[in-house]
């Protein structure tokens, strides 16, 4: 069992000022009079002499924001107590002057398109290559960039992600390069890639490859508590005033030093062990490949097995897992493996469940999952000999599309973008008066005055201010007949109507 706090000098300057004795007469509220075996009330301080204020850290903080810049290869870094969402609204809001122009991914986090909101920017989408073996969102081809930074002369940044939830990256040292021709920035998104850039077969962090701003969740795939994560600035062309000044914006000024703790802590431990726990957690990948290679109707692709251009390269910490061959949803093969076996997976979307893996997880863990789906696999083929039609596949007759060999509908693929008639900001902006709420199944060629999207990952496939197309229609009902739940933000949770422009 590893303790990630006995690697924190943060955690041990804490305690030194705690042991002073001295009695708070100030925030919080606990006062460190209650219980801290559960929760850790004993370092819970606020800003005092002795601590520091992340807003403008000159202490220990400062100290251990430039630890993990050095740990992380950046020229300067900030913890982050709200997230990479925080990280992404600071970022972008600090590269691109508002009501300027931007390349965005398509498949960008959701945080994204609120900075856009937000900054009244006017977006180019990049739309990334599809996998199409597997129904996945892939890898921003470069080319991509240098088109539309042809296309768009005036923009001024670009956001991407990499790597996506499923562990496809992009190759961010090329775009980055072409990036810089024009001088421009590059921010990446790289919230599921703290681990990367340590070596052990892990693709390179985006921080080495070029990107001039880089955000990452510790919390996803290291040691660190939910909600830490950490922005990275590297190079001169973004300020590094402009990032503090839009973090004052987005982050609380009442930042917890518990969850800045454990950023500390998982630093430190990359420092002192990382090298070490990479090697075994690859070590463990690699075993949980071979005892898996001898399925026959489940596949755990590997990036040799993944198209193309859409993918550039892959984490091999997350596991896609598909049952297409198996005749099984991706919501099927979960729920199997929460009811029958006790593993939980991150999430399921079309034919196919991703599976995080992480460098403490215990070797059983990879014994537990692989001889989970071989019982799985021999199931599956007897008990699906023949092609079977699953729940939700009905919509294969309105995608106007024949079932493949397996009898298993194809996902639809995920809508390209619609016209923009207004920038995200105009559209959110537009008075209710002037709104109305359709029926979203009646609503291709309408303006959208909400996003639409599913959970995990968050990605919005209707965006406001364009037209709501057949193709987002399709895509929407697809994922609701398949068991996913849709949020439409203004008009809740599984809306059958969606609030639209008034022409």
């Amino acid at each position: 069992m590893i303790n990630p706090v006995e690697y924190s000098t943060l955690f041990k300057q804490l305690t030194q000022y705690t042991a002073q004795g001295l009695f708070p007469f100030h925030m919080p509220g606990h006062k460190r009079q209650t219980d801290s075996s559960i929760l850790p009330y004993g370092i819970d301080v606020t800003e005092v002499p002795g601590t520091d204020d992340l807003h403008d850290a000159d202490g220990i903080l400062k100290e251990a924001m430039d630890r993990t810049a050095e740990l992380c290869g950046a020229d300067r870094t900030w913890y982050l107590v709200g997230g990479s969402t925080a990280g992404n609204l600071a970022g972008l809001s600090a590269i691109a002057p508002k009501g300027s122009e931007v390349i965005l991914a398509r498949n960008c986090h959701r945080s994204v398109f609120h900075a856009a909101q937000l900054r009244e920017l006017t977006v180019h989408w990049a739309v990334p290559a599809m996998e199409k073996n597997y129904g996945m969102q892939g890898s921003v081809e470069p080319e991509t960039i240098r088109r539309l930074l042809k296309a768009h002369p005036d923009t001024r940044a670009v956001v991407l992600t990499s790597p996506t939830y499923e562990g496809i990256v992009s190759d961010i040292r090329q775009i980055a390069a072409i990036c810089h021709e024009k001088g421009i920035p590059l921010m990446v998104d790289e919230a599921h890639g703290a681990h990367l850039g340590f070596g052990h077969g892990f693709p390179e962090s985006s921080v080495h490859c070029g990107a001039d701003v880089t955000v990452q969740s510790f919390h996803k795939t290291l040691p660190s508590l939910t909600q830490t994560a950490v922005l990275h600035l590297k190079g001169n062309l973004v300020s590094p005033q402009a990032i503090g000044r839009w973090l004052d914006v987005y982050e609380t000024s009442s930042p917890s030093y518990p969850l800045m703790v454990s950023i500390d802590a998982a630093s430190g431990l990359m420092r002192e062990k990382g090298d070490q726990l990479l090697k075994k957690w690859r070590k463990h990948l690699e075993e949980f490949r071979e005892s898996t290679a001898v399925l026959r109707v489940l596949r755990v692709p590997g990036a040799e097995e993944l198209s193309g251009a859409a993918c550039f390269g892959l984490d091999p910490g997350k596991i896609v897992i598909d049952g297409r061959n198996a005749g099984l949803t991706g919501r099927e093969l979960a729920d199997r493996l929460r009811e029958k076996y006790g593993i939980e997976t991150e999430m399921s979307m079309g034919s196919y469940v991703l599976a995080m893996t992480g460098m403490t997880d215990p070797e059983e863990s990879y014994r537990k999952l692989a001889a989970a789906l071989r019982e799985t696999d021999r199931w599956a083929e007897e008990t699906f000999a023949l092609p079977r039609q699953p729940e939700g596949s009905e919509i294969k007759s309105e995608a106007g599309k024949d079932c493949d060999e397996t009898g298993m509908p194809d996902p639809p693929a995920f809508p390209e973008p619609g016209k923009a008639v207004l920038t995200i900001g105009e559209a959110v902006d537009i008075p209710e008066s002037r709104c109305a709420g359709i029926e979203f199944v009646r609503s291709a060629g309408a303006v959208a005055q909400e996003y639409v999207y599913a959970y995990p990952p968050g990605i919005p496939f209707v965006i406001p201010g364009e037209t709501i197309t057949e193709d987002a229609v399709r895509y929407a009902r697809w994922l609701k007949n398949a068991g996913f739940r849709i949020h439409f933000t203004e008009s809740g949770d599984d809306s059958e109507k969606i609030r639209v422009v008034q022409s």
